[in-house]
């Protein structure tokens, strides 16, 4: 009997050592589970970089360090070319060195003052001067028109994204696009359709004017009709009269050509004549000048003598 009590003794003995390493276990796995970081567990959907996201969408790969500064110097070149010409054939082809001067004496820096029309008129007139077999106008046009720029119009030509420009038209209209102005041409329409000839100018400097106007806005939207009527209504009386007599009675009745002849004819003689008598005028105010010097000094020997006397 005492023996069976015994047994019975180790068995509650044995299963309460047990009890208690099971509980220790227990404390311990959670104390492990508390102090291991919490994992994060990315969608399957790409989640984009940046932003503050410094995750990105490559969970599980390496990281990457990358220097604060890294971004603040280029690490690679890049030509900023927004005109771009057609490759050429020909591997003789080369632009002289003295094309190449005659195009940057001729520079357009985008200035209000410069005129854009006058620089492509000039550009296109030099670039004639070179003519290479198997080498299109804009092969030539495009490698050299770059050249002629400087200053803000140069910046214009660096910030065009890459190859924008692949033809001369497509260069002359974004070039005309950004250098004459919407101001500019509604300044030259003014000019042209509130035209007035000014009393000391002659009939011939008035025409040129006029026509000066119309070639500085080709794009100025009046026919021929409206252009001749504006000129023939803002002239002086004596020359509106001039030109109805010239027409046997009505300028504003002549053919649109003929009446286009007509004023031509009158300011070529108008401006002979005018040029006939500046110079009979520059010459009589020439001998006017020297005759009231020698006046001057004669009454200035006059004086002295009369000094010496007294």
């Amino acid at each position: 009997m005492m023996v069976y009590a015994n047994s019975i003794e180790s068995v509650y003995r044995g299963l309460g050592r047990a009890r208690l390493t099971t509980g220790r276990k227990r404390v311990q796995r959670s104390q492990r589970v508390q102090e291991e970081p919490e994992v994060l567990v990315a969608d399957t959907m790409d989640v984009p970089e940046g932003n503050g996201n410094p995750l990105g969408n490559g969970l599980g790969r390496a990281r990457q360090t990358r220097p604060i500064g890294q971004g603040d110097a280029p690490n690679r070149h890049q030509q900023r070319q927004g005109i771009v010409p057609p490759p050429v054939q020909n591997h003789n082809f080369e632009i002289k060195l003295g094309m190449i001067n005659l195009v940057q004496n001729k520079m357009f820096h985008g200035l209000p003052s410069e005129d854009p029309i006058d620089h492509l008129d000039e550009f296109d007139r030099l670039c004639d001067l070179t003519k290479i077999n198997g080498v299109s106008e804009d092969a030539i046009k495009l490698r050299l028109f770059p050249m002629s720029l400087a200053d803000k119009a140069h910046q214009w030509e660096k910030s065009l994204p890459h190859g924008t420009i692949t033809t001369w038209d497509e260069c002359k209209k974004a070039f005309l696009a950004k250098f004459f102005s919407t101001g500019r041409t509604a300044k030259l329409r003014g000019e042209i359709s509130s035209f007035i000839q000014r009393n000391n100018e002659t009939f011939a400097e008035a025409w040129e004017r006029f026509k000066g106007y119309t070639s500085q806005c080709p794009h100025h939207g009046f026919n021929n009709e409206s252009l001749l009527s504006t000129l023939y209504r803002g002239c002086l009386p004596r020359y509106r009269e001039m030109l109805d007599t010239a027409s046997n009675g009505n300028f504003l009745n002549q053919d649109v050509d003929d009446g286009w002849q007509l004023v031509e004819n009158i300011a070529n003689s108008n401006g002979s004549y005018g040029e006939e008598y500046d110079r009979t005028n520059r010459s009589s105010t020439h001998h006017s000048i020297e005759s009231d010097e020698k006046l001057r000094k004669d009454v200035k020997a006059l004086n002295e003598k009369l000094d010496k006397l007294i």
